[in-house]
């Protein structure tokens, strides 16, 4: 079973501890890390890295970047972007096999933001976190696309669940 590398870029100290590298490093407000969401990021075999302004995953070079936990205003945001970039992760063509295409703004990109978005949410239920839905600015392109199709909302909560199931079977 392949293992996270989770890589903190910081000038925090670091300790490693069995191929997972942990920053000794709490959240900006100072909350705890939520170990089971901890454990699904360390069991994906996901690369997350935490450095940066921006969150996203990477197909290129397939790692998921991160802000740093301590940018985040809690762990429940950091938690909700980490699962939401693993939904993307999740994606890739050696994985579930997506298909991920389109600008932003696009319907395509619209699309598998909003199997992320629904993705996430269900990761989220079953750890126990609490959120919102982080890309509100899509649901103008997700209620659009409704109009056009009544299975679009089907089609994203089925791959949704794949992504789940995918995920969850690694926790």
């Amino acid at each position: 079973m392949a293992t996270v590398t989770m890589v903190f870029l910081s000038q925090e100290a670091l300790s490693h501890t069995g191929g997972y590298i942990v920053a000794n490093q709490p959240f900006g407000c100072g909350q705890a890390w939520l170990p089971q969401a901890e454990a699904l990021f360390r069991n994906s075999g996901a690369t997350i890295i935490e450095k940066g302004q921006n969150a996203f995953f990477a197909p290129s070079t397939d790692e998921i970047h991160l802000l740093e936990r301590r940018l985040f205003s809690d762990a429940v945001n950091f938690y909700a972007t980490g699962l939401h970039e693993l939904v993307h992760w999740s994606g890739a063509k050696s994985r579930l096999n997506r298909e991920m295409k389109g600008k932003f703004g696009s319907e395509g990109y619209a699309f598998e933001e909003l199997i992320a978005e629904l993705g996430s949410a269900f990761l989220m239920a079953d750890l126990g976190i609490t959120g919102e839905v982080q890309h509100e600015g899509y649901i103008a392109s997700w209620l659009k696309a409704l109009k056009n199709d009544k299975r679009y909302i089907f089609k994203a909560a089925s791959a949704a669940s794949k992504v789940h199931r995918f995920l969850m079977d690694k926790a």
